[in-house]
């Protein structure tokens, strides 16, 4: 029986997402990096989204009726990591990151402009799970930028073989994967993808 963090080195690895959530002042939103996502529905499209109890996030989705999760690409990796890092208790991490806020068509929670895509969602449910809240949110739009190519960030553990290594803070490693996009996308354009 391996313990968490040994695992980690086999279970590997994790999309990383930014949530972005309203805060209690109308114009101020938090940004947390997150890596407990996944799609649980297609018809209608949802997605199920985790937040730690220590996180300020955490307090926000207990009330939050609608949040955006953007895409970073690789060019974002270190803006992620500080997204993981600092609490928005006490930090401003638009102003911090340098992101410029997209304004959405169906939600007042604005994406990131910098971003490979934004997904608006609506909270549907909430259940706490164990020290974590797990939030089930439908998809009211997929917004994809058009001039971002890049390869999407992911979390890993120990293992790096087969990743780029981008940033790196004690734990948490944040890479893509390694190699030319065109080995990944396998000759479809982009534009090809969207019609």
């Amino acid at each position: 029986e391996l313990k968490r963090n040994k695992f980690r080195a086999l279970y590997q690895p994790s999309k990383l997402l930014l949530g972005v959530i309203p805060t209690d002042s109308p114009s101020e939103f938090n940004i947390i990096a997150l890596c407990f996502t996944m799609t649980c529905s297609y018809k209608p499209p949802m997605i199920a989204v985790s937040f730690e109890k220590k996180n300020f996030s955490y307090e926000l989705m207990k009330s939050a009726s609608n949040f955006v999760l953007a895409v970073p690409g690789e060019s974002l990796a270190e803006q992620a990591m500080k997204c993981g890092l600092l609490s928005g208790r006490t930090a401003n991490k638009f102003h911090e990151c340098s992101f410029t806020k997209q304004q959405l068509p169906h939600t007042n929670v604005p994406g990131i402009s910098e971003a490979i895509a934004n997904i608006e969602l609506s909270v549907e449910s909430r259940l706490i799970t164990g020290d974590h809240l797990t939030v089930i949110g439908r998809v009211t739009g997929y917004h994809v930028n058009p001039k971002n190519v890049e390869k999407n960030l992911l979390a890993i553990g120990p293992n790096i073989q087969g990743y780029k290594l981008l940033v790196r803070k004690g734990l948490h490693r944040i890479a893509v994967i390694q190699g030319h996009s065109d080995d990944f996308i396998d000759g479809f354009k982009l534009d090809r993808i969207l019609s």
